[in-house]
């Protein structure tokens, strides 16, 4: 499975707006790859590691509606497409075709909707107060999320599993906090005795 192989049997209405992204050039202090096109495909090449299909299916959808929501900053003078994630999940959630084609691998709509509608969120996470931090951990995608954040940062190689290599040392820290307490519970250690194992 490739990037390529899924989007053969994507609907039209899919493909172009997948074809719309290879004319928009991203800011290239975030995005060095050429088009925001080639970052869906980067983006969903890398997910295909994973073996989710949610993520799979998320990497294709995430951006979808960039070029159709860009425009420049004039703080920067580079290219921003707000709201882009919302309108991504409206058009999952309204597209019975695109709904297909997302359950023809297996992957769940709604789920899929949600990933993309949340993954600008994961980026200023760090910024967020406590109990917004704790709302968006309490989310069932929020792991998804997480993961989906490791393979759209263009300037980190992804590696999966993520026991190494994390892009940033928020993301580690995320990652073995929720994997600490899962292993805690389901090994029956302390929490502190679980957050050694889950670093190594």
């Amino acid at each position: 499975m490739t990037f390529e192989t899924l989007i053969k049997s994507a609907p039209t209405v899919v493909l172009d707006k997948l074809e719309g992204l290879k004319s928009l050039r991203e800011r290239p202090d975030y995005h060095p790859e050429e088009s925001a096109y080639i970052h869906v495909q980067i983006v969903t090449n890398r997910l295909i590691q994973t073996g989710n299909p949610d993520l799979i299916m998320s990497g294709i959808f995430h951006d979808i509606f960039k070029a159709e929501t860009a425009k420049i900053n004039p703080k920067n003078g580079y290219p921003t497409s707000p709201k882009h994630d919302t309108y991504a999940g409206r058009f999952i959630r309204a597209d019975a075709d695109v709904q297909a084609f997302i359950l023809s691998i297996g992957a769940n709509p709604e789920r899929v909707a949600q990933i993309c509608e949340q993954h600008m969120r994961i980026k200023v996470y760090s910024e967020m107060n406590a109990k917004k931090q704790q709302a968006f951990r309490d989310m069932e995608i929020f792991s998804d999320v997480l993961i989906f954040s490791m393979a759209d940062d263009m300037l980190t190689e992804f590696v999966y599993p993520y026991s190494v290599k994390f892009p940033t040392e928020a993301h580690r820290n995320i990652w073995i906090t929720l994997n600490a307490e899962e292993y805690a519970i389901k090994n029956s250690v302390s929490y502190i005795e679980a957050v050694e194992i889950v670093k190594k």
